[in-house]
């Protein structure tokens, strides 16, 4: 078993089949965790289909860039990415009311660089001591299908 924070083998040559120079284990942390699922996202009243977090997964595989928050989260934030989304899988939940998890594996290059006020070294910390303990998925849609009705969510009729 692979020590916390620290690349597989297997995780390093997919993080450097995105990175745009070759990393070491030493220069990354990586970390993976529940992302999304489908279960009723709570007061929205919108729920992400198994389809679309396989969707999702897939995306992962090909490089999305982590950041520390929403850019729309914090007004004077850049959302500056701080590392890289490597790989995703979706499988089975034992929630209630959900039937499939997205899971993300995201790396980060160790650095004391403020960026925003918060270094790399600093959002790891957090990360290992359990203080940052969960992330959000960025997503949009052009249509919002009722699963009542089947009509476009927003539309008059």
């Amino acid at each position: 078993m692979s020590k916390f924070g620290v690349p597989t083998d297997a995780q390093l040559a997919k993080i450097n089949k995105l990175a745009k120079r070759k990393l070491s284990a030493e220069e990354v942390f990586v970390f993976s965790s529940k992302a999304a699922g489908d279960l009723m996202i709570p007061g929205r009243y919108m729920r992400l289909s198994p389809e679309l977090l396989k969707v999702m997964a897939d995306d992962a595989d090909k490089g999305v860039s982590f950041m520390c928050n929403h850019s729309w989260a914090q007004w004077n934030s850049k959302g500056i990415p701080y590392g890289k989304v490597f790989e995703g899988l979706t499988r089975p939940s034992n929630k209630e009311d959900e039937t499939t998890e997205l899971h993300l594996s995201r790396y980060i290059v160790h650095d004391d660089e403020a960026i925003d006020g918060i270094s790399a070294n600093a959002l790891i910390k957090k990360i290992e001591t359990g203080v940052l303990s969960d992330t959000s998925i960025g997503w949009g849609t052009d249509v919002m299908v009722c699963s009542i009705c089947g009509m476009n969510y927003y539309s008059r009729d």
